[in-house]
């Protein structure tokens, strides 16, 4: 068994080819295999290297095979995880898609917090009919969805809407990147925000939150369709992910023109305390 180690995305020829075929594709991971945001790669680098896990800085991670993944190599996976990982690597892990060998040898590593549940992968596809004004902003047209500036993400951040540096790194570089439109006040406080978690391969992952507050009124919608259309606008496809049990998440994809393309496990759970 080679000891796993933290290594540069480069030293691994084959992982752009093992993210560019696998399916379902999630840009978070992506980003971190070209360099795009911070993450890591770690796994038994050697000759062969038959296997790598790419964690980004948030804890959304994945595995990479060099061939299908065999039982043993699995098993590795999950004993080195659990017995040797980095300190540097985030606490608590989010595995994207984990093969089900792989699952079952999470499962029974006593791993604090182990959950395992099912989400569904949406993506647009079409054009969705226009969407009513919401009252609020027909009622306070100071209100306006807007693309949002720099000083917009950081109130943002202030309202507890966003952590722009949690997936980018930096708010300039979330303003720059991430492609975010929000419903602001006269004010400048920030109600909704629709944004891009990642982008890569032309796909984007993504996210919106909304202030408690301004729930249900419409809000996210009216963000997530504006930003559909910046990012539509540069040849990007936008995708959609809730956990099968989120009803409301799912109505919301539909409306807005999402459809789903498949289905994945989704695995979350706490790292042994490092020292």
């Amino acid at each position: 068994m080679t000891a796993p180690r933290i290594v540069s995305p480069a030293e691994v020829d084959w992982l752009d080819r093992a993210y560019a075929t696998t399916h379902p594709r999630f840009p978070i991971i992506g980003a971190v295999c070209s360099g795009l945001q911070q993450g890591f790669v770690w796994g038994a680098v050697n000759a062969q290297c038959p296997w790598v896990v790419v964690i980004h800085r948030s804890g959304f991670c994945q595995a990479f095979f060099r061939a299908s993944p065999a039982l043993h190599e699995c098993g590795e996976v999950a004993e080195l995880l659990q017995a040797s990982a980095p300190q540097i690597l985030p606490n608590y892990l989010m595995w994207y898609d984990p093969p089900a060998e792989l699952v079952e040898r999470l499962s029974r590593a006593n791993y604090q917090n182990f959950r395992l549940r099912r989400r569904m992968r949406w993506q647009y596809r079409q054009t969705a009919q226009a969407l009513p004004v919401p009252a609020i902003l027909a009622q306070h047209p100071s209100n306006r969805c807007v693309a949002l500036n720099a000083d917009q993400v950081i109130q943002a951040g202030e309202n507890g809407l966003v952590v722009p540096n949690r997936f980018w790194g930096s708010v300039d570089s979330f303003s720059a990147n991430a492609l975010a439109h929000g419903i602001v006040a006269d004010g400048g406080q920030v109600h909704s925000i629709c944004y891009a978690a990642a982008i890569h391969l032309a796909e984007a992952e993504v996210d919106v939150g909304t202030s408690a507050d301004m729930s249900g009124q419409g809000l996210a919608s009216l963000c997530t369709s504006a930003f559909i259309s910046a990012a539509t606008g540069k040849g990007i496809s936008p995708f959609w992910d809730c956990f099968l049990d989120n009803d409301a998440s799912m109505r919301l994809a539909k409306r807005l023109g999402f459809t789903p393309c498949g289905e994945y496990s989704f695995a979350t759970f706490a790292l042994p305390s490092r020292r």
